[in-house]
């Protein structure tokens, strides 16, 4: 099985940060934004 690889970018948008923070984003073990409950404005 492959891991998935993620390529950086200059900036991300709000769905990539939640998904970083649910550990989605740069894989298992890897870095991980803190989740918490953001305003809906935007």
């Amino acid at each position: 099985m492959t891991s998935p690889t993620h390529v950086a970018q200059p900036a991300y948008n709000k769905e990539e940060l939640i998904a970083c923070g649910m550990g989605n984003l740069f894989g298992p073990g890897n870095a991980q934004l803190l989740v918490f409950p953001m305003p809906l404005s935007g």
